[in-house]
């Protein structure tokens, strides 16, 4: 299975806006991430995934292993229910 676990920089995001909108955000929430780049850093101990978003707003960490439903938080909104698997090189919520 691909390793999965690292640091990276968002160097683009297309349709980020649109999906903003799409998830319900506020028009004013919206500008306020829509240019922000994040940094996400992704470690693995044991069976547990953490993902760790930063950005220039806010910091979000999410626990979870492969194949396995948890609760997580959303953009904007209360947390949903999550499923995360692997397809090769990709981990697919």
């Amino acid at each position: 299975m691909t390793d999965f676990t690292g640091k990276f920089k968002q160097v683009s995001a297309e349709n980020f806006e649109a999906l903003l909108k799409e998830l319900g955000l506020p028009d004013d929430m919206i500008n306020r991430i829509k240019d922000q780049k994040q940094e996400v850093d992704i470690s693995k101990a044991g069976s547990v995934y953490t993902i760790k978003t930063v950005t220039p707003l806010n910091t979000r960490e999410v626990s979870f292993e492969l194949g396995k439903e948890f609760e997580g938080p959303r953009f904007g909104g209360p947390n949903v229910k999550s499923l995360v698997v692997s397809d090769g090189n990709k981990l697919i919520l």
